[in-house]
C-alpha cells in the first residue's frame, strides 16, 4: 500500500520591526521619566542634607535613594532606546 502525503502548511514568519514614530515615543516617555525621578531625587537629596531631625533624615535619606534607583533604572532605559535606535539605522 502507497502511503498518502499531506500537504504541510507553510507559515512565512514576518519579521517586525518597530516603527520609528513607535521608538520616538518611548524615547521621549522615558526621557521624560528620567528628568522627573532625577529633579526628585536631587530635591530629597537637599531635603536630606537640610534636615536636622532624626525622622526627617531617615526619610529623605530613604525617598533619596528610592528615587535614585528609579532614576538608574530609566537611566538604562533611556541608554537602550538611544542604542535601539543607533544600531536600527
Amino acid at each position: 500500500m502507497a502511503k498518502k502525503s499531506k500537504k504541510k502548511k507553510v507559515q512565512s514568519v514576518k519579521s517586525v520591526k518597530s516603527s520609528s514614530p513607535n521608538l520616538k515615543r518611548r524615547l521621549g516617555i522615558a526621557l521624560r521619566n528620567f528628568g522627573l525621578f532625577l529633579i526628585m531625587f536631587l530635591v530629597s537629596w537637599g531635603l536630606y542634607s537640610a534636615s536636622e531631625t532624626d525622622l526627617m533624615i531617615n526619610l529623605f535619606f530613604l525617598l533619596s535613594v528610592l528615587f535614585g534607583f528609579v532614576t538608574l533604572a530609566f537611566l538604562l532605559v533611556l541608554l537602550i532606546f538611544v542604542f535601539m535606535k543607533v544600531m536600527s539605522k
